[in-house]
């Protein structure tokens, strides 16, 4: 792949830490979005069965599931930066 040598390596990188990053990322979500986002990523539930259990909009769920991978994203995203400092 091109560019890997860009990405930051932490020393001793433990998988165990990118782990808790990415809890504490999407346990600090509003509940809605989390809700979504954890039904889609991690249950598989597809945005029609999300839609039913949350009792909302098909659009609705694809705007928390997007909005909530975008914070996530952010988030982990601004972790592995201060890795290179």
């Amino acid at each position: 792949m091109e560019n890997m040598e860009q990405i930051p390596q932490k020393q001793g990188n433990n998988p165990i830490e990118a782990i808790d990053a990415l809890r504490d990322a999407v346990e600090k979500l509003p509940e809605e979005q989390r809700q979504a986002f954890v039904l889609a990523r991690y249950q598989e539930l597809n945005y029609g069965e999300i839609a039913k259990i949350c009792n909302c909009s098909l659009s609705a769920v694809k705007m928390r599931v997007h909005r909530a991978l975008k914070t996530v994203t952010e988030s982990l995203t601004a972790q592995l930066a201060s890795y290179s400092k």
